[in-house]
């Protein structure tokens, strides 16, 4: 198999997810993470998500319940319940179960915009619905439809969650369950693929860094005792190997003024470790010098070396006690501080020059800048965007397909699954076009 990927959620979705991706994905292994309640969720993650590349949560409840709590190292995604599916939900209740009467419901997980939007549009005679948007615990959401069936406000209950729907039928109350559709599941199923493709690709990547002592020349006159001088080389030595043991990394002294690290991205990354300037700082703190570091990375370890000599070589031209970062697209990165990506340093005057192409104005531009790199990661998608800048889907759309044009970001993934609907796109930031040449 060539990926391997978690799915997530109550048994009967988790089953129906495993049938659509047996059948279109013959060569992805995937593993069942079948839990019973909520409060399950985060241990069962926990135990499996290191051996697998990608997980797929079968509703956004327990995705957002497992993004709370676990910091991901592997793409992520869910299955939306789309209110388009309500008229599926609707159709059954009146016509197959014969219901004559639906004025009023209660409703989970949806939002309570949206369903009366949705609502809205239908020429049903529908007097209350009562929405609870957050059903991320069992008995909330138990109590929350039992109460209001109770009290003769509510003709039938409508749940996304398997636990409350078994509790409230056994109580003979009315209750749907909302199960996704094929087609949701499909789409979701080939973002998270193309997620997995591009992680697995970055990961990949190997990573070369290059610790060279500042001022070596001047240190060796400093210090004419050749005791003194190995004694500074032995414990940067042995601070360097510390540090790649717990990065997992290897390291070469080459017996003059510099250090080798080398390793791979995804190792990295398996252990939350990122590419910042914890290195410098550390040995300029323990150490009587400083380095300067330039990071590379690469397919092949020539391509990496090459690179991690070109970052090396612009810390030494910002004064040295500072780490640079080149990547494979030839960005340069730095000088990078303890938070890895996130110091870019962006010219006014090319926030100016975006603002005039797309036409907003460059506190926005700003402000959008800032919330893809916060993002900390080389690929996103708009659904990730929306949610991070807060904004709706539509507009994140729109704000993103503006920067592509003016060749800000770029699209790196282009999926057409189905002849309807928008088609999904993977975009990566082109750091080069935000910094002068």
């Amino acid at each position: 198999m060539e990926y391997t990927i978690g799915i997530s959620g109550p048994k009967d979705t988790v089953n129906q997810v495993l049938s659509v991706g047996e059948k279109h994905y013959q060569d992805i292994e995937f593993v069942p993470l079948i839990y019973n309640a909520h409060t399950q969720i985060v241990e069962l993650i926990n135990k499996n998500h290191h051996n697998l590349n990608g997980i797929l949560f079968t509703g956004i409840t327990p995705y957002q319940i497992a993004k709370k709590q676990i910091s991901f190292p592997i793409p992520v995604e869910y299955i939306p319940r789309e209110v388009i599916i309500l008229y599926k939900i609707l159709f059954e209740m009146i016509y197959d179960e014969k219901l004559s009467k639906i004025e009023n419901i209660s409703i989970d997980t949806f939002s309570e915009d949206e369903i009366h939007e949705f609502i809205g549009k239908l020429s049903l005679p529908m007097k209350d619905i009562f929405v609870l948007e957050d059903a991320s615990d069992d008995d909330e959401v138990t109590k929350f439809h039992e109460q209001l069936f109770k009290e003769k406000k509510v003709d039938i209950c409508l749940t996304t969650t398997l636990d409350p729907y078994l509790q409230l039928k056994n109580k003979g109350i009315p209750i749907k369950r909302i199960l996704p559709t094929n087609y949701s599941i499909k789409q979701a199923l080939d973002i998270l693929v193309l997620k997995t493709k591009s992680d697995l690709s970055q990961s990949a990547q190997i990573s070369i860094g290059i610790v060279n002592i500042d001022n070596f020349k001047k240190i060796i006159k400093e210090r004419p005792s050749e005791y003194q001088l190995q004694k500074i080389k032995l414990s940067l030595h042995k601070l360097l190997l510390d540090y790649c043991e717990q990065t997992q990394s290897t390291l070469v002294f080459n017996g003059s003024d510099e250090f080798f690290i080398f390793t791979t991205a995804g190792s990295l990354k398996n252990i939350n470790q990122k590419y910042d300037s914890t290195l410098t700082e550390l040995i300029r703190k323990k150490l009587p010098i400083t380095v300067s570091y330039g990071l590379g990375l690469g397919y092949t370890a020539n391509e990496a070396m090459h690179n991690a000599r070109i970052a090396l070589e612009h810390a030494k031209i910002n004064g040295g006690n500072c780490a640079f970062l080149r990547s494979i697209d030839r960005s340069i990165i730095g000088p990078l501080d303890t938070n890895g990506f996130n110091k870019v340093s962006i010219d006014p005057k090319i926030v100016q020059e975006i603002s005039q192409k797309i036409d907003i104005v460059p506190q926005t531009v700003t402000k959008i800048l800032n919330t893809i790199f916060s993002m900390d990661k080389s690929t996103f998608d708009a659904k990730e965007f929306s949610q991070l800048y807060g904004c709706t889907l539509r507009t994140a759309h729109r704000i993103l397909s503006a920067l592509t044009k003016a060749n800000v970001i770029q699209i790196l993934a282009y999926d057409q699954a189905y002849s309807k609907g928008r088609p999904y796109r993977l975009y990566k930031l082109n750091i080069h076009k935000l910094q002068n040449p």
